[in-house]
């Protein structure tokens, strides 16, 4: 056995496992080497003692490696001389030295097989014992107790952490993914209080194949539960996407979950999905953000979402997890294909599944008996009649099996040296279901309060310093602050009483003295409020314009702009259009125009839309106008306004190509969408109500 450091609790399980079956492989051996020469000690002893030494007790003796050519040699010389008898002892042993010493060599040497057979089973016995001690101490080192080297965030937990763990990514730490506890590995049959646990980042899936007898359904199930939970107690608010299928209890599999509905029904996609058409729709969505992940996030350049979170300076990206009970059933032949693809390509792009199998579909797998200890291997099963006739084992879900045996349930390891598949008695840890509902209600309720002040964790602290979001929350807390007072007593004031109270900060962050100076001034300027001074920092005073802003409430930028009167179109040279747009500048320099009753325009060149794309054309200029007030990166404004002009520049072409302008009208709404998501959510800021409405416009559209 050795001490070699493991990186994982799960790859130190299956060394141990490997390390035990090997020695009671070794063991098992030298019992039966043992059995074997002991039944037949007797035979092998009456010969030899006879001075016989027939075929049989030959076989014998090259078992036990005990040697024999000086007894031959010995029998030889007689049978030249002439001195044998086939069968019979010639003489007696006593009168023959050479032959008499030859045979008392053999004997002893069977007497001394015999001991070192016994020994050995005794010495595998004590390596047994004394590897197993090798492991637990190799095992207390990530076991779940008080002594363990797992972070705390890495074991169960009994109360909602995401939030914290959130706040400390903030800080500094990246936007690492939080680690899921699938299951607890029993990687020693027999000492129950050592496991090893088997952890991942949220990439994994996991099957449970249910039966009735060893795994039955209500506690896969109920194991489905455990680990939703388990993923959600250490998720960001607002960082997983929980899409549940479930076609034969109509959303009672859910459980706990079920309270995402009303208290954030976003988290659970809007609802549990249980008709046929309804989950190939959810499926078909989950696959589509993921060509949205790999299109707009990973591009190429990333191997994982998990590193383009750890890179990105923008809100991270959510995980996603599908959990489905009941398969097979309620799904059609292109749904469980898509699952299967799904479960494939959704580990480097944060989407894994939770898969609950229908009991027909457990005699497909069947386990058996390997040697001690106590693990499986993994036997071909028969197909059940109830399974549905399009169904076959190509469209299998990837991810780690749990299947039934002896009254539990096993998974797979891998063996790092011989990579063999040993199964290994397993099992799951459930939260109460006090624990749960905290979880559960703590996430929503974390995710809500994240919804109202930014996208993420990392964006809330982000957003702080982000002008775009300070800028209007100043201005519409200044007006605020001035509508609920005292005006008259206002009107021998300054901005200074304004500054002392509990109304200046953003997320915590309080606002300067200089940033309140700048604002009212611009709200001066702007015919907001009345002052006694240009810089609107004495005795301000709401006007008829103010006072409308102030009983609005919340603004955003694109609020203030619109009400500035400076924010005007580009105008080109008598440019005049009725029915559609006209497009000047990035357009791959192209000018575009089509049904147009006047369009003076300053190039030569002037490109129609082609027949039936007009609306795509039109959505996608607004969308581009619109672009710089999303609040987007510049990196990411210079891909999506590509991303449009690819779009436009194709519509103008004879015969558009409609799986290019597909692939990047995909594109340009994957930039939209976590903006538009937080308008959703309910946030109410203009930048993301902004996003949203041209999202669903470029969705409006058919071409």
């Amino acid at each position: 056995m050795t001490d070699q450091a493991e990186s994982s609790p799960e790859e130190l399980a299956a060394r141990i496992a490997q390390d035990n079956l090997e020695l009671h492989r070794r063991y098992l051996a030298a019992t039966e080497h043992a059995a074997t020469l002991n039944s037949a000690t007797g035979a092998v002893l009456t010969d030899l003692r006879s001075g016989l030494l027939r075929s049989a007790t030959g076989a014998v003796l090259r078992t036990a490696g005990v040697p024999t050519l000086d007894l031959v040699q010995a029998i030889q010389h007689r049978i030249v001389r002439g001195a044998w008898r086939d069968g019979l002892p010639f003489g007696g042993l006593e009168s023959d030295s050479e032959l008499t010493q030859a045979f008392a060599q053999v004997t002893k040497a069977w007497q001394d097989a015999i001991r070192s057979a016994e020994e050995a089973v005794i010495s595998t016995r004590q390596d047994i014992d004394q590897g197993i001690r090798s492991c637990i101490r190799r095992m207390c080192r990530l076991r779940d107790d008080d002594d363990t080297s797992l972070p705390a965030s890495f074991l169960p937990q009994e109360d909602y952490i995401g939030e914290s763990l959130a706040k400390s990514m903030a800080n500094g730490h990246g936007h690492l993914p939080a680690p899921r506890w699938l299951l607890e590995l029993d990687v020693l049959p027999g000492h129950t209080s050592e496991i090893l646990p088997r952890i991942d980042f949220g990439e994994r899936s996991v099957v449970l194949v249910a039966d009735e007898h060893d795994l039955t359904y209500r506690n896969a199930v109920q194991n489905v539960q455990a680990l939703v939970v388990d993923q959600i107690s250490r998720s960001a608010p607002s960082r997983l996407r929980i899409s549940w299928l479930d076609p034969l209890e109509h959303g009672h599999s859910a459980g706990p979950l079920i309270d995402l509905l009303e208290l954030n029904s976003q988290a659970l996609d809007g609802v549990v999905w249980s008709d046929t058409a309804d989950i190939d729709a959810a499926l078909h969505r989950i696959s589509d953000r993921m060509t949205e992940l790999e299109q707009r996030c990973l591009r190429g350049a990333f191997d994982s979402l998990d590193a383009y979170n750890r890179e990105t300076r923008e809100s991270p990206e959510a995980n996603q997890v599908v959990v489905v009970t009941g398969y097979p059933f309620g799904f059609t032949e292109s749904a469980a294909r898509l699952l299967r693809r799904i479960t494939e390509n959704g580990p480097r792009l944060g989407v894994s599944a939770v898969i609950a199998m229908h009991p027909a579909m457990a005699s497909l797998f069947q386990l058996a008996d390997t040697t001690p200890p106590y693990y499986a291997t993994l036997r071909d099963g028969t197909r059940s009649d109830e399974v549905p006739a399009w169904w076959t084992p190509s469209m299998l879900p990837q991810g780690d099996y749990v299947i039934g045996h002896s009254r539990k349930p096993y998974t797979c390891l891998r063996t790092p040296r011989t990579r063999e598949s040993i199964w290994v008695p397993c099992r799951f840890r459930r939260p109460d279901s006090a624990s749960a509902q905290r979880i559960v209600h703590a996430y929503a309720r974390a995710s809500v309060e994240l919804a109202q002040g930014g996208s993420s964790a990392r964006s809330l602290f982000e957003r702080r310093a982000d002008p775009a979001m300070r800028v209007p929350a100043l201005r519409s807390a200044m007006l605020r602050w001035l509508h609920t007072g005292d005006t008259d007593q206002r009107s021998t004031t300054t901005w200074a009483g304004f500054i002392s109270s509990g109304a200046t900060h953003l997320n915590g962050a309080p606002y300067s003295e200089a940033e309140v100076r700048r604002q009212a001034t611009y709200l001066h300027q702007q015919d907001y409020i009345r002052a006694a001074d240009q810089d609107g920092w004495t005795s301000p005073r709401l006007t008829a314009k103010g006072m409308d802003a102030a009983l609005k409430g919340e603004h955003t930028l694109s609020d203030f702009i619109e009400n500035t009167g400076r924010l005007t179109p580009m105008s080109t040279e008598s440019t005049n259009t009725y029915i559609g747009p006209v497009f000047h500048g990035d357009v791959t320099g192209a000018q575009l125009s089509w049904l147009t009753h006047s369009a003076h325009q300053n190039q030569k060149t002037v490109k129609e839309v082609a027949p039936g794309f007009e609306s795509l054309a039109d959505a996608v200029a607004t969308v581009v106008a619109q672009l710089p007030q999303t609040g987007m990166t510049a990196d990411d404004l210079t891909d999506a306004r590509a991303s449009a002009d690819e779009i436009l520049s194709e519509v103008v072409t004879p015969q558009p190509d409609r799986s290019r302008i597909r692939r990047a009208l995909a594109a340009l709404r994957g930039f939209l969408l976590p903006i538009a998501q937080q308008a959703a959510t309910g946030t109410g800021e203009g930048v993301h109500d902004l996003a949203k409405a041209a999202l669903d416009q470029l969705q409006s559209v058919t071409f």
